[in-house]
């Protein structure tokens, strides 16, 4: 069997996370959530690896921002501005129409540009312990069905329920966690990130009853209406049930110096990202400096429909039918507007024929 052909399955079935009328808080918040790593430049293959939210778009390009924490991105800062791309992946679905959770999927596919998108460092805060990543994609060619989180108008309050969604590297992706404020301070700390770099943090803080682990740091905190409230920072290793993130008003601070335009509510990339209602100053600044041609839009559900018929190629090559008939089918079920269809029924008529 193809090396990978398995894994390609379970991950290209589904990139929809569908809005349903029942959706939870957990629902409502996947739909914003990535996956961060950030590859070491030792040589080897190690990264870190931790969350995101996707909350707006960068100034100057209108590119989709996704707000993590500056040690997830760290081994990608270089002095010199010239910072390695981080890469970024998003929640999937498996051949059970369910979030893929298994975390060894998603790292043994990051390098497959089907799956990942390369992430620009676009601004970090080291004593806020905040990153801004740039993706290098239009939000058009995300995955359909991905929002922005939308951020709350108010600071939390001690006493309120709060959830959070993380990728801790000790269990299943996309780990979801319910707790109660505890408490919100102006904090002073320090963390030890490598033998060269020590992270001297100066910021206000919530103190929340939700566990967290490595993995989870930049995921969201939210309320019960799936607004942002905070940044995961880590846990209190000192401390039974508590977990510390970056409150909001820090976060607002770093969108709103780098001119980062966010949404009043949640953006599909469905809909008008740059209608009349929602342009800032910033975005009319960007249409003004844009290049006179346009850049070429590519239709994500041709894309996908054709990297779903790459992969049943693929599959046919070392006579894996099932999983070939599998990608086939989707093509035709969940893309029957798309070029793909006609080589796909093409492609099914012969494995009928090759079974027989």
């Amino acid at each position: 069997m193809y090396r990978s052909a398995l894994l390609i399955w379970l991950l290209a079935s589904s990139t929809v996370l569908a809005q349903a009328k029942t959706d939870t808080v957990f629902d409502k918040t996947l739909r914003s959530c990535a996956f961060i790593l950030a590859p070491f430049s030792d040589g080897t293959s190690r990264a870190a690896t931790g969350t995101g939210s996707y909350v707006g778009f960068a100034p100057k390009t209108n590119l989709p921002v996704v707000i993590t924490n500056y040690h997830v991105v760290s081994p990608c800062v270089k002095e010199n501005g010239k910072h390695s791309d981080v890469r970024v992946m998003f929640p999937v679905k498996n051949s059970k129409g369910e979030v893929e959770q298994s975390r060894s999927k998603y790292l043994q596919s990051s390098g497959d540009p089907s799956f990942t998108c390369a992430g620009k460092i676009l601004a970090y805060s080291k004593t806020k312990d905040l990153a801004l990543v740039e993706l290098q994609l239009e939000a058009r060619a995300l995955p359909r069905g991905m929002t922005t989180l939308p951020l709350a108008a108010n600071t939390i309050r001690p006493s309120t329920r709060v959830h959070t969604i993380g990728n801790t590297g000790a269990g299943g992706m996309w780990s979801y966690t319910e707790g109660s404020v505890r408490s919100i301070y102006e904090k002073k700390f320090s963390v030890q990130l490598s033998p060269s770099e020590t992270l001297n943090i100066e910021a206000r803080m919530i103190e929340s009853s939700n566990p967290t682990n490595k993995g989870d740091s930049g995921g969201p905190l939210v309320n019960d209406e799936g607004e942002l409230v905070g940044v995961t920072q880590g846990g209190v290793v000192s401390a039974n049930q508590l977990s510390t993130f970056i409150e909001l008003s820090e976060v607002k601070a770093l969108l709103k110096e780098k001119k980062i335009t966010v949404p009043r509510r949640a953006t599909t990339v469905a809909q008008n990202l740059t209608s009349k209602s929602e342009k800032t100053d910033s975005t009319k600044d960007a249409a003004k400096t844009s290049p006179e041609k346009p850049t070429a839009r590519v239709d994500p559900r041709e894309t996908a429909a054709e990297s779903k018929l790459r992969f049943a190629k693929r599959a046919l090559q070392v006579k894996d039918y099932g999983i070939a008939e599998d990608f086939l089918k989707q093509i035709l079920a969940d893309y029957d507007d798309t070029k793909a269809v006609v080589e796909a029924k093409t492609m099914l008529e012969e494995i009928k024929k090759a079974r027989k």
